[in-house]
């Protein structure tokens, strides 16, 4: 990843645009607009990225643990070493990401293709990744969903929320500190990027 820059005018627009889509349209239409960009290759470039903090997330919450990876696209810019986890439980909305996620033949992993707002958490895990997709949701429902993953914590679980453009989503970071569940760190992994780690409700 590189640090986050402001599009031309013209470019902003596009993307506010998209974005309100991806925010507001039914299940459907977003499922659509999802799989399009990834069958495109407008994803592509994550698959290659350097970014080595979910692994390093992955290293020190759950080795030898359970993952579970909401939104997690097509999972290639993740190193899982075989053995080095229970489980990695992949969703995404996009068909053509989970199918090319499933094509790496990662042991010990599952995959849906599921909308992350209406996904029913079932078990428990060691730690949630939420990389760099509550920003396209709603504020109450990025808050909602950053809750609710609290509830499918180990004890000594996290939630891993990685927002990478605080400038342009500062508004649902804030969100996300509200949503109810104690916060065990919060960090600045580069320039204008931040991951907020939350821990199970106090009470369950």
């Amino acid at each position: 990843m590189t640090a986050p820059q402001t599009p031309p005018l013209r470019r902003r627009i596009v993307l506010t645009a998209v974005r309100t889509v991806k925010r507001w349209a039914p299940a459907t239409v977003r499922r659509r607009l999802w799989d399009s960009e990834y069958a495109a290759g407008r994803w592509d470039f994550l698959d290659t990225s350097q970014d080595d903090l979910p692994n390093t997330l992955i290293t020190k919450f759950a080795d030898g643990g359970r993952i579970l990876d909401l939104g997690c696209g097509t999972t290639q810019n993740l190193h899982l070493e075989a053995g080095g986890y229970a489980l990695y439980h992949g969703v995404d909305i996009s068909p053509d990401a989970i199918a090319r996620a499933r094509a790496l033949g990662r042991p010990d992993s599952a995959y849906d293709v599921a909308d992350v707002v209406s996904y029913p958490i079932t078990g428990r895990y060691d730690l949630i990744l939420l990389r760099e997709v509550i920003y396209y949701l709603p504020l109450r429902a990025a808050a909602r969903l950053v809750r609710r993953c609290g509830d499918s914590l180990t004890d000594g679980g996290v939630v891993a929320v990685i927002i990478w453009n605080t400038e342009m989503y500062g508004r649902t970071a804030a969100a996300a500190r509200r949503c109810g569940l104690p916060i065990v760190d919060e960090f600045v992994h580069a320039p204008g990027a931040v991951t907020l780690l939350f821990g199970p409700p106090a009470t369950r």
